[in-house]
């Protein structure tokens, strides 16, 4: 495995373990590390040179995980001793959850703000649809009401928040279509992709 696929592999790795979290400072790993032998590689990762490589000497082989491994390290010892506390460790994780909130609450405040259009705090059939084509490019099919209804528990005819966060996390995609044909789009996306109106040409004829 190549430097540059690794160190990318990673990084994708820690971004998704932390996508909802507060920005790490972790910062992406030099693209220009040595390329380094097999031979090269073993002999930097056995530390105590004993020509075999423990499974604490095998996490060092990849310079590119190694730094970022260090860096989310450092992120989470905040008071810098060297190690991490179980108190630093937990407070860490309580930031996580505290921003986690904080962005779903955002992301559905959002939703309901842009498509609950009688301001029920639910949303409808209809507005659920108008959602999944606007923001997804999605149609549902024939059978969306009956899906529909068994995310509504209450059976009054909208999802409230609870149910629509259900939704949101179980909706089965599958079932959806994409809207392919141009007709199909919604009027505000259509509109963002027209192109500039052209300038009726000057008649520079002269009579």
């Amino acid at each position: 495995m190549s430097t540059r696929i690794c160190a990318l592999f990673f990084v994708l790795s820690t971004l998704f373990n932390s996508v909802e979290c507060r920005a790490i400072g972790i910062r992406l790993p030099d693209t220009d590390f040595p390329e380094e032998t097999p031979a090269q590689k073993f002999a930097r990762s056995d530390a105590n040179h004993d020509e075999v490589l423990t499974f604490d000497e095998f996490l060092h082989t990849e310079l590119a995980y190694e730094r970022i491994k260090k860096d989310e390290f450092d992120y989470y010892d905040t008071n810098k001793d060297g190690v991490i506390s179980i108190e630093e460790y937990e407070g860490h994780l309580t930031v996580q959850k505290e921003r986690s909130d904080e962005l779903r609450a955002e992301y559905f405040g959002k939703i309901y703000e842009t498509f609950d259009e009688d301001f029920d705090m639910k949303m409808n059939e209809k507005e659920v649809r108008k959602m999944l084509a606007e923001r997804f490019l999605l149609k549902p099919r024939a059978n969306f009401a009956k899906i529909f209804s068994s995310f509504d528990v209450n059976k009054d005819g909208g999802l409230e928040i609870e149910e629509f966060i259900k939704f949101d996390e179980e909706m089965p995609f599958e079932e959806l279509d994409p809207l392919e044909r141009i007709d199909e789009q919604p009027a505000a996306i259509l509109e963002n992709e027209r192109l500039p109106k052209t300038k009726k040409p000057k008649d520079d004829s002269r009579f």
